[in-house]
């Protein structure tokens, strides 16, 4: 299956060591607000640490990497940073469409957003 790390909040350290992953395996229902709210990490960390894989598409059996509570994902640039307005019937995986990006880039370029409930007129950074 598919593996994706999950960082932790707070300081990032070069490179997280074994005892500060532990890996999910992904079960029916589950979505990364889900995943990162049961371990206390942001979905943004949890995708800029598993780069590569899709926070819309996870699959049954799918293994992520879940680090311990501690560094914030990177902000992006403000200068490469746009702003959207969500509209009805939206979804980040439209939005990442209409703009040529990445949904892990838009997760990430906006901590504390939860990407699975978007709301008409909320405001996201498009990195």
């Amino acid at each position: 299956g598919q593996q994706i790390n999950i960082p932790s909040q707070g300081g990032a350290a070069p490179s997280p060591a074994p005892s500060a992953v532990k890996v999910h395996t992904v079960a029916a229902g589950q979505f990364l607000g889900r995943i990162a709210s049961q371990y206390g990490v942001s979905v943004a960390a949890i995708v800029a640490a598993n780069p590569g894989v899709d926070p819309d598409h996870l699959t049954i059996g799918q293994q992520i990497n879940i680090p311990s509570q501690g560094g914030a994902a990177p902000s992006p640039a403000p200068s490469a940073v746009k702003v959207h307005t969500v509209a009805a019937g939206q979804f980040l995986g439209r939005i990442a469409s209409q703009y040529g990006v990445s949904v892990a880039a838009i997760v990430a370029a906006n901590p504390g957003v939860d990407p699975d409930h978007l709301t008409i007129g909320q405001q996201i950074n498009i990195p």
